[in-house]
């Protein structure tokens, strides 16, 4: 009988009455399927009316429900189910899984009653939850053989009935099995499955966010302590930096990022970052970071890079800052030598193509992790400064004030404040010789109130230097040495650290401004990272405590030390206006040099300068048509002007701000 006609006659019965012959036409057609084992493999169960037709149950019942969704008493259609132990057959046969299909479609089924059916007690009945339960079990048991038809419909049935339960405790109490004196909670478990799959990249990751918005402690116990979700979801991410799959540390540290975001639970937030700090920061990074073999520490750094890049919640980034200064996880107190890091002499056997510890320091030590970023950011090797100014970049610029503050301003020893801004715009540009002045600059700066540049160092995205770059153990790429005196720096003669506290304060600025002198012979990727630090440092505002000094620092001319940031800029400006003057062929090569890197751009409120250029320059990098004689020096100058554009932008609003808080003060002043 066709499906059509079957319905056809039914159309004059009552709701119940249709759920009543649907299920038992069901119900004699699965007994007799069972009883002659007509099991043919070549018809699935989609091709049986019989079948088709279960999914009616679930419409009749939406359409019940809406009748009044708020009711607590079971409305008729949905008593009969509860009654007749529909969902317990249901789960039965579904067990069975004959004819084949026929676990999917109740899969699909129950997970539509879970996302329509509003009425409050459905859960609640034994009949529902018990027959649910029973099926997660079964899912358990067999979801990671299954099919990715199948995954995906596990995983959408488990997305519902988490919205359904987890406001809930007592709800979420009814799928909580105990065994062996350990709890499980059945969906999490399935999770866990989908959680360690090859292809967890592909699924709904909605499921496991939602259990970041459970607030019931008991249930948090279970899924911290017995499922040990926070510690799978860090030693996923550590074990794909080991192995260095690129795409993979991607994938988690975006997922970790996410998570920690939408989590609600205080407990569960402070067991990732202890996680975060305890399995991946201390035996991962030290001994890569640490390491002797230089392309060792080139790849832990563009890996690290991956990770910082995704995660911008800042009490997660903050774990990395207190592992650079070798501070222990809670950042109360620097750790004593000798902190011996796992990956020793105590190496386990991995069955890998590639060892996951191959190039580790054997002894590294975290309390030496801070000298370990200074050695890194002053190495001649160019692509380990690059990608550790790149790290330094994304941790100043996503982690705001409080990282700003533990790694730049908590000691400094700046400039005493001053009262109003001293700097503006105007007098930033008299420091810039008129002839290597932006053309497309405009003098009045006004329009820049609109402008992209305006959202302060929002630039370095993306490095020019690819990832695929990066070499298994050893390469060229990894050992080209940098032109120049880049590294190397003498600290112990830095004007900027407290002589009573050598430590962190100053020394990042330091080597910062040391590269900045040497702007026209770094490469293109560490000014760009160089100068992305300096806006990020000099767009916080000028208030009373630690981030006045630093402004007074970075941007008031009046300053009793000659070396700060104003007095390099103008010995670059005045050196690059030497070379533009002896140089007949300069406006040639720099506009020819524009037009290669993408510049001069539009304006527009969705691009910056950065990343046009990086897309310009990418497009163009194989170009031979564009090659220019002094190439590095004259990108140098590219990018020299543009950061002239983005300081300005910044100085700016700046200014806007200290007219707001000067007429705040007269208003108060006038009110009193």
């Amino acid at each position: 009988m066709s499906l059509k006609r079957y319905f056809h006659r039914s159309t004059t019965m009552s709701p119940l009455q249709k759920i009543n012959q649907i299920w038992n036409n069901f119900i004699n057609f699965h007994s007799s399927l069972c009883e002659f084992e007509r099991n043919d493999s070549m018809k699935p169960a989609t091709a049986y009316s019989e079948i088709k037709a279960l999914s009616q149950i679930a419409d009749i019942l939406i359409e019940e429900d809406s009748l009044d969704a708020q009711i607590r008493t079971l409305r008729p259609c949905l008593e009969f189910l509860i009654t007749s132990r529909v969902f317990e057959i249901l789960t039965a046969a579904a067990q069975i899984d004959m004819p084949g299909g026929l676990f999917l479609i109740v899969i699909k089924m129950f997970t539509k009653i879970l996302k329509k059916i509003k009425n409050q007690d459905l859960v609640s009945q034994m009949s529902f939850h018990s027959s649910l339960s029973s099926l997660l079990h079964i899912l358990f048991s067999i979801v990671s053989s299954s099919t990715d038809e199948m995954k995906i419909a596990v995983i959408k049935m488990i997305k519902r009935l988490l919205e359904r339960i987890k406001d809930s405790s007592a709800h979420m109490d009814l799928f909580i099995s105990n065994y062996e004196k350990r709890a499980e909670f059945l969906p999490l478990s399935i999770l866990m499955l989908y959680f360690n799959d090859q292809n967890f990249y592909k699924y709904d990751k909605t499921p496991f966010i939602m259990m970041g918005k459970i607030t019931d402690e008991s249930l948090l116990r279970i899924i911290i302590k017995d499922h040990e979700f926070t510690l799978n979801l860090v030693t996923k991410l550590s074990f794909y930096f080991q192995i260095r799959e690129v795409n993979a540390i991607k994938i988690y540290a975006a997922f970790l990022e996410e998570f920690y975001s939408n989590c609600i639970s205080k407990t569960f937030k402070e067991e990732i970052v202890d996680a975060f700090y305890e399995t991946f920061c201390a035996p991962i990074l030290t001994p890569r970071l640490q390491s002797n073999d230089y392309s060792t520490r080139i790849n832990a750094s563009i890996l690290l890079t991956i990770v910082v890049q995704e995660i911008t919640s800042v009490d997660v980034l903050i774990p990395i800052v207190y592992f650079f200064q070798g501070k222990a996880k809670d950042g109360s107190k620097r750790l004593k030598p000798l902190v011996n890091t796992p990956t020793s002499s105590q190496k386990k056997t991995f069955e890998f193509n590639i060892d996951p510890n191959k190039g580790c320091k054997p002894i590294s030590d975290i309390s030496k992790m801070w000298d370990t970023l200074i050695d890194n950011l002053n190495s001649k090797f160019e692509q380990l400064s690059i990608y550790t100014l790149r790290i330094l970049y994304y941790l100043l610029n996503q982690g705001g004030k409080k990282i700003v503050k533990l790694l730049i301003t908590d000691y400094f020893s700046g400039c005493p404040p001053t009262g109003d801004v001293c700097m503006t715009a105007d007098i930033f540009i008299s420091l810039i010789p008129p002839k290597i002045l932006p053309k497309d600059l405009n003098r009045n700066l006004n329009e820049y109130l609109q402008s992209a540049y305006l959202r302060c160092s929002s630039a370095v995205k993306s490095s020019t230097i690819q990832l695929e770059e990066f070499s298994e153990y050893t390469g060229s790429s990894s050992y080209k040495y940098q032109l120049g005196e880049t590294g190397g720096t003498d600290l112990l003669q830095n004007p900027f650290i407290n002589s009573k506290e050598k430590f962190f304060e100053g020394e990042i600025l330091h080597v910062v401004l040391m590269k900045f002198k040497n702007f026209l012979q770094n490469s293109i990727d560490e000014n760009l990272y160089i100068t992305g630090i300096i806006s990020t440092l000099s767009t916080f505002p000028k208030e009373k405590g630690s981030f006045s000094v630093l402004h007074n620092f970075l941007l008031e001319p009046q300053t009793s030390s000659k070396d700060n940031f104003l007095t390099y800029l103008k010995q670059l400006a005045i050196e690059i206006d030497s070379l533009a003057i002896k140089d007949d062929n300069f406006n040639e090569k720099l506009m020819n040099t524009i037009q290669e890197m993408g510049v001069p751009i539009k304006v527009s409120a969705s691009d910056t300068f950065y990343e046009m250029m990086f897309a310009g320059r990418s497009k163009n990098k194989k170009s031979k048509s564009l090659q220019v004689e002094d190439k590095r020096y004259i990108e140098a100058i590219v990018v020299f002007q543009e950061f002239v554009k983005e300081m300005c932008s910044i100085l700016i609003y700046k200014e806007v701000l200290d007219d707001m808080a000067n007429r705040a003060r007269a208003d108060d002043e006038e009110n009193c």
